[in-house]
C-alpha cells in the first residue's frame, strides 16, 4: 500500500507547510477517521477498508487516476501470503493420517503445561480410551510432531497448519467432523462457554477473495492471542462457516 501511505505523508506535509501548527489529529480530523486509525495506516500496520478509503478520497477530492493506482496496490497488499509463524506446514498424506478430530484434540492437549507425557493423562482428559489414544500418539509420531523417551510423549513441533493441494475428501471429512461436535456442543455446552453465532447477507460473488483473506487474518489473530506460556485449562474448537446459504454454488 506505498501509494497511499505516500500520497498520505505528501498530503500531509504540504498542509504542514502552510500551518506549522497542524498535526497529524488535525489531518485525522479533516479526513473524518481517527487519528489511532491514520497512524496504524500510515505506519503499514492497517489496511484500510471501503469505508475509510471513501473517506480520504472524498476529503482529499482524490482524481481518478491516483485512485486506480491505490486501489489496485492494496489489493495486491490485501492478497499477498503472510508469514503466519507457524512450525510446519502439513502435506496430503500427514493431514489423512490425523483423520480423526480426536487426534487434533490430543495434540493440542499435549501444549498444556500440566501435561505429564502419558497417555493415560490425555485419555482422562479427552474421555477417550487409553489405547486409542496410544494408537493416535502414533500416528503423531510418525507424522514427526511428537517424540517418544523415556517412557514420555513429548511435542517435537507445537504449531502447524494444513498446506495447499490436500484432497477435498481428507478436509471434507474433517470438517464434517468438527461441524457435528459443534452441533453436539448446542446441547451439551452451556452458552456462556461457547458462542456459535452468525449473520446472513448478500455479497456479489467477485469478493470472495477478499473475504477468504479477512477470514484467514482473523484466525491467524485468534492463533496470536491463546499462544502464550500461561497455562491453557480448556480445549476450544473455532470453525469459520461462510458459503452460499441456497447451495447453488458451482462445485
Amino acid at each position: 500500500m506505498d501509494h497511499l501511505v505516500k500520497y498520505l505523508n505528501e498530503t500531509y506535509e504540504v498542509r504542514k507547510k502552510k500551518n506549522a501548527r497542524y498535526s497529524l489529529r488535525s489531518f485525522a480530523r479533516d479526513l473524518d477517521i481517527s487519528s489511532g486509525r491514520l497512524v496504524s495506516i500510515m505506519q503499514l500496520k492497517e489496511l484500510p477498508g471501503e469505508v475509510t478509503l471513501g473517506k480520504i478520497f472524498s476529503s482529499l477530492s482524490t482524481a481518478e487516476e491516483k485512485k486506480d493506482k491505490i486501489l489496485k496496490d492494496l489489493k495486491r497488499a490485501r492478497f499477498k501470503p503472510k508469514d503466519h509463524g507457524f512450525e510446519k506446514v502439513l502435506d496430503s498424506s500427514q493431514v489423512e493420517q490425523m483423520g480423526h478430530w480426536q487426534t487434533w484434540a490430543i495434540y493440542t492437549l499435549m501444549q498444556r503445561q500440566d501435561f505429564d507425557g502419558s497417555a493415560e493423562w490425555l485419555a482422562q482428559k479427552t474421555e477417550l480410551e487409553a489405547e486409542f489414544v496410544k494408537e493416535r500418539l502414533q500416528a503423531l509420531v510418525h507424522i514427526g510432531l511428537v517424540r517418544f523417551e523415556d517412557k514420555k510423549y513429548l511435542l517435537k513441533i507445537g504449531n502447524v497448519t494444513s498446506g495447499s493441494g490436500i484432497p477435498s475428501k481428507v478436509m471434507r471429512e474433517l470438517h464434517k467432523q468438527f461441524i457435528q461436535r459443534g452441533v453436539e456442543s448446542i446441547e451439551a455446552v452451556d452458552i456462556q462457554f461457547r458462542d456459535i453465532s452468525g449473520i446472513t447477507f448478500c455479497m456479489e460473488q467477485d469478493k470472495m477473495d477478499e473475504a477468504r483473506t479477512l477470514i484467514t487474518e482473523f484466525r491467524s489473530k485468534m492463533a496470536g492471542l491463546v499462544r502464550s506460556e500461561t497455562p491453557k485449562s480448556e480445549l476450544y474448537q473455532l470453525s469459520v462457516q461462510f458459503y452460499p446459504l441456497l447451495l447453488k454454488g458451482e462445485k
